[in-house]
């Protein structure tokens, strides 16, 4: 038995969809009817869920997901991975260069984001996050923008990010972004590499990374990663269902690594295609987000 531990109401239909679609072998339980240290049967994945369980698999664990959701900590164990990242007002001040984006530890979409291009403008974003509260990038030149769906090390699905207004900073939904799915065929291997790699970094086994490509230098870059995606797709939870009861029943697949897509994604999904004939690179485009 697989169980999902969530937090929040919004990620609670979610949860109840996947496993919905699981023929009995989900279950969708929200944290807050559980305990500190709750023992339970078979394999426990949380979905955003800080709360420390006992289980015989424990995936997302509660450490890992509690850096996750402090954005300013788990940039700092990306660094290399994600773009510069300054959280020192006295010490590294003279090294903010502009325009840059000042961002609370803690934040929801596009919300607590502050465009700055200047020190008095810093200063005052500083004040809106709270001191010691924040981090400050550089805004990086992008052409593109992916949201990359992992698990257990390996790809679950891909979507393109895109704006009607290119030069506007945030493409997500929360600020008039749209999403659409990738072939398989045509998913960016060195994005997904480094939401990988990011997913190792904190330790996380689920999550949705995103991932911009710096239009100068074609190198990708993590800006975070997110243990409560939004989803919006019945062939999502259908994945998603597939993948989670395999890891109650399989043991983990090595991190995915290599130059091409079967080579990174999810082995119950590429187990799938090759048992039932299905050619997953037809389904709709569909929208994903938070």
């Amino acid at each position: 038995m697989v169980t999902l531990v969530y937090k929040g109401r919004q990620i609670g239909p979610i949860c109840r969809s996947v496993a919905n679609l699981s023929k009995g072998k989900i279950q969708a339980v929200c944290d807050k009817t559980l305990t500190l240290g709750q023992r339970l049967a078979g394999t426990v994945i949380r979905w955003d869920s800080k709360l420390p369980l006992m289980a015989d698999r424990d995936l997302n664990r509660a450490d890992a997901v509690k850096l996750s959701r402090n954005k300013r900590d788990s940039r700092l164990m990306l660094s290399g991975v994600c773009p510069t990242t300054w959280t020192s007002w006295l010490r590294q001040r003279k090294q903010f260069t502009y325009p840059c984006i000042v961002r609370a530890r803690r934040h929801h979409a596009a919300q607590k984001f502050h465009v700055c291009h200047n020190l008095r403008e810093v200063e005052a974003a500083l004040k809106k996050c709270g001191y010691q509260k924040w981090y400050i990038s550089p805004i990086v030149p992008k052409d593109l923008e992916y949201r990359i769906f992992c698990f257990q090390g390996r790809v679950i699905k891909v979507v393109r990010r895109f704006h009607n207004d290119p030069n506007v900073v945030a493409w997500n939904i929360a600020n008039g972004g749209k999403s659409k799915r990738l072939l398989k065929e045509s998913w960016p291997i060195q994005a997904c590499q480094a939401a990988i790699l990011a997913g190792v970094r904190l330790k996380l086994d689920w999550y949705a990374a995103d991932v911009i490509v710096d239009r100068n230098t074609s190198i990708p870059y993590v800006l975070e990663l997110n243990t409560a995606p939004g989803l919006g797709e019945d062939k999502t939870f259908k994945r998603l269902a597939k993948v989670f009861v395999w890891a109650d029943e399989n043991e983990k697949p090595g991190t995915g690594k290599g130059k091409t897509w079967q080579e990174l994604i999810h082995p119950a999904l590429l187990k799938a295609r090759k048992t039932t004939g299905a050619d997953e690179q037809e389904e709709e485009d569909g929208l994903d987000e938070e």
